[in-house]
């Protein structure tokens, strides 16, 4: 069963949700199943939908529900995770929630203090960093296409090859950044970007291969989530010794 793990019920979620299963009808994307995270039990997609036959709804928060189900035996191979429009940093809150509960070792936020020289960038107050190449308000429903309709020109950037072509320069707190992880968010349905949950173990076997190869070493992991134009960006300093020590 192929499920597409919408995070928010909101305004954005009624959208998103309502925008899948049009694109299903239209045979324009495949899935069996929308499952809506949201702290409210009757978030307003229920309200707007009601009990939709495809439609699931999971009361929680996302932080917590994504560290349940990101794991194996939780999420399915082909599932997508459609990332809220606004909120946390929630792939950097699930690798430091799994580190500090399931390993020896401890992670920790630090705090971001460079600029990297997008056209867009602010440090937001919980340390991670948000990067744009538009310096304009773009629509929230905007697909990214080849040609920018900001700019009526073509898009010739991209944040993912950014990322992984510099993130290596970059010293956050004087300290290099020793590996990185990228989850890419690509549109599925218009006004719908989803990133593979497969993602989520992959990045947790390269993780514990890091360690592996020096247990006793700090390590300094800059964790991004990002569409072709925008990003979201943090770093991990993980070290030896588990959190409640």
């Amino acid at each position: 069963m192929k499920r597409m793990i919408a995070l928010g019920g909101g305004c954005y979620g009624l959208l998103h949700v309502s925008h899948l299963l049009k694109a299903r009808a239209k045979g324009r994307i495949e899935f069996d199943r929308i499952v809506v995270v949201d702290r409210n039990a009757v978030p307003l997609v229920r309200q707007r939908l009601g009990d939709h036959p495809d439609v699931e709804y999971v009361q929680d928060t996302w932080e917590h529900f994504l560290y349940q189900y990101a794991r194996k035996g939780g999420l399915g191979p082909d599932d997508e995770v459609v990332p809220p429009c606004i909120g946390p940093h929630l792939t950097l809150l699930w690798l430091r929630e799994r580190i500090n509960r399931e390993t020896s070792l401890r992670a920790e936020i630090v705090p971001w203090d460079i600029r990297i020289g997008t056209p867009f960038e602010v440090t937001l107050p919980v340390g991670t960093h948000a990067v744009s190449y538009a310096l304009w308000r773009c629509p929230s429903t905007c697909i990214e296409p080849p040609l920018c309709p900001a700019i009526r020109g073509p898009r010739d950037w991209d944040m993912e090859a950014f990322v992984r072509k510099h993130f290596s320069r970059w010293t956050v707190r004087d300290r290099p950044i020793d590996h990185c992880e990228v989850f890419v968010s690509r549109h599925r349905a218009w006004g719908v970007a989803t990133y593979p949950a497969i993602r989520f173990l992959e990045a947790w076997d390269r993780m514990e291969r890091l360690w592996q190869t020096d247990p006793g070493r700090e390590w300094q992991v800059l964790v991004a989530t990002v569409s072709a134009c925008h990003g979201l960006l943090g770093v991990l300093r993980v070290v030896k010794g588990r959190s409640d020590e």
